[in-house]
């Protein structure tokens, strides 16, 4: 690897450019002044109704996919006491609020969309629209009866345990009051939108909102284009990762003019896209979608396979292995040289400004920041009405009441457009706006701190009965909506066995919860070496990895060593580390 000694010096070049000391701190949280930016534009009719007190077996947080799949299994196995609270205004989660022009999913969706054997539903494209997966997820609320259990437009603000009881009291924002045996928390991953702390923004006098609160109103068209109110319109697109790749060629057909602002170039490969062959879908035998999904999960952890059976550009990583070479670490290393080296070359043949497509070239390896996949984004750098921003790494400068200012430059806009993602590594209780107060009156944020404790990211000492689905000590996959599905498994799992065993609550040892984060930290030497030198991302908290970072991330034994971890748990039926109180 001699040779590419000089890639590797780009690298940290780039790296150093973007490294800030403050870390998550760069970001402006969406409240106070900035809380018009959370508006809902998807709520046309608000809820309104009396508060209710209501009683139920195990109350659910979120609608998304992961309460959605924790709500299904309750019902397959029989156990219907349940409610769900919803902040939306229907099932879906992140593919109910993000509705901007393009959105779709970067995974194939015949191993993205889960139960698919079962429903029968046979997927438009290989890569298919929020709106489709969005109504594939209100198909199967409406199969299994899930919005007979739901309260839209409603949220958990907080919860006290009641040891005397064996209860969780909550409260939510429409003033219910609800006690339950249980609680679920399914809050979503990438649920609570963020802005860039840019000097400035809440001064802008023009139109300016996040990606996911689109606002159809001021831009015209809907989530297939057609954005007509722009034709006269100077965009300031801010951000260049997975949203703005997807939304900025239809702004860049419809506006007078589109800045692409560019702190971190992305990486883009080839979506390669294709509708599907009803007939080749509808033969495949039975146990086809979970050995597809096995299959690709091999693929993205290293494992080599006889065949490609997704044959994406993610799993394109493996073509470049030599296979021969003894030295696996090696090996993977160059081919992800190759990779990046693919992408960059990718960039010239598309982008015919020369001095442009140098400027959108990724120099970080393939997994620093979520790659990107579209067919359309880097043509826009070729058309006269969009213009690339670029700021070396250092971002918009300072927002005024008409202008961007940026690398030097004042630019005047009539709308800014921020593609700047959602909050990731921030405190659990304050994220997600609710205060969960256990045993002795404490708080999640006061026995966590900066850090993170449980056992398999799933139940965490001194809150009885309350079960979590988040990325922190759990198995982190490209391909969530697996990683949901066996989550959603777990959890009801733990919920029935209790109700067999006549179990009153259930928490983990404090000794348990120990070992796991010991586990948890031994794990994630490799992740935390690849990720501690790329550029700044969520993956290693903005450049600012440290004990506790690390000790709250994800397990780095890989998703599929996870899982495997959660079956034999099943499996051995002891409940191992769990305290069980009868």
């Amino acid at each position: 690897m001699k040779n590419d000694t000089h890639v590797y010096q780009k690298y940290e070049q780039e790296r150093i450019k973007r490294q800030r000391a403050d870390g998550n701190e760069q970001y402006q949280r969406i409240e106070g002044e900035f809380s018009d930016f959370n508006n809902a534009p998807w709520i046309k009719q608000p809820v309104q109704r009396d508060a209710k007190n209501i009683h139920v077996q195990t109350l659910i947080v979120g609608g998304g996919l992961g309460g959605v799949l924790v709500a299904i299994n309750l019902v397959k196995k029989g156990l219907r006491d349940f409610i769900i609270l919803e902040n939306g205004a229907d099932f879906g989660g992140v593919w109910y609020w993000n509705r901007y022009p393009g959105c779709s999913c970067d995974i194939e969706s015949y191993i993205y969309l889960p139960l698919l054997e079962e429903t029968g539903y046979v997927p438009t494209e290989k890569y298919i629209t929020a709106n489709e997966i969005s109504n594939y997820i209100r198909n199967l609320c409406e199969k299994y009866g899930l919005y007979d259990h739901v309260y839209f437009q409603n949220s958990l603000t907080e919860s006290l345990w009641n040891e005397e009881q064996g209860f969780w009291m909550s409260h939510s924002s429409m003033g219910d009051n609800i006690s339950s045996k249980y609680v679920i928390l399914s809050t979503g991953f990438l649920s609570v939108p963020k802005l860039p702390g840019i000097p400035g923004i809440e001064k802008f006098k023009g139109k300016s909102f996040h990606t996911s609160r689109w606002d159809y109103d001021y831009t015209g068209g809907s989530p297939e284009g057609n954005l007509q109110l722009l034709k006269d319109k100077t965009v300031a697109l801010i951000g260049t990762g997975a949203s703005a790749v997807q939304c900025a060629p239809w702004l860049a057909r419809d506006a007078k003019q589109l800045l692409v602002f560019q702190r971190t170039p992305v990486a883009v490969g080839s979506r390669r896209n294709w509708n599907t062959d009803r007939h080749w879908f509808l033969k495949q035998k039975a146990g086809w979608q979970q050995e597809r999904i096995q299959n690709f999960n091999r693929l993205m952890e290293g494992n080599f396979e006889s065949v490609n059976l997704v044959n994406d550009e993610w799993t394109d990583l493996t073509a470049f292995v030599d296979r021969e070479n003894k030295n696996i670490s090696e090996a993977w290393e160059l081919a992800d040289l190759r990779k990046m080296e693919q992408i960059r070359e990718r960039i010239d043949a598309v982008v015919s400004d020369e001095a442009v497509a140098q400027k959108l070239k990724p120099w970080y390896k393939w997994f620093c920041k979520r790659p990107c996949f579209h067919e359309s984004y880097l043509n826009i750098f070729n058309q006269e009405n969009v213009r690339l921003i670029d700021t070396s790494g250092k971002g918009v400068s300072q927002i005024t009441d008409s202008e961007v200012i940026a690398a030097g430059e004042r630019f005047p806009v009539d709308c800014i457009v921020y593609a700047t993602g959602f909050e990731v590594g921030t405190a659990y209780e304050s994220r997600c706006k609710l205060t969960m107060t256990g045993r002795n009156g404490m708080s999640l944020s006061d026995k966590w701190g900066d850090s993170y404790s449980s056992l398999h990211g799933v139940m965490t000492r001194d809150f009885p009965n309350l079960l979590i689905m988040n990325v922190n000590h759990s198995g982190l996959a490209v391909n969530f909506a697996w990683m949901i599905t066996e989550q959603a498994k777990h959890v009801t799992y733990i919920i029935d066995e209790c109700e067999k065993k006549k179990v009153l609550a259930v928490e983990p040892y404090e000794e348990a919860e120990r070992l796991w984060g010991n586990e948890i930290v031994k794990q994630s030497e490799k992740q935390s070496n690849y990720h501690k030198n790329c550029t700044p991302s969520y993956f290693n908290s903005e450049g600012q990895m440290n004990d506790n970072s690390i000790r709250k991330g994800y397990y780095g034994g890989g998703a599929i060593q996870f899982v495997s971890i959660l079956e034999r748990w099943r499996e051995r039926g002891g409940f191992d580390g769990l305290e069980l109180h009868y």
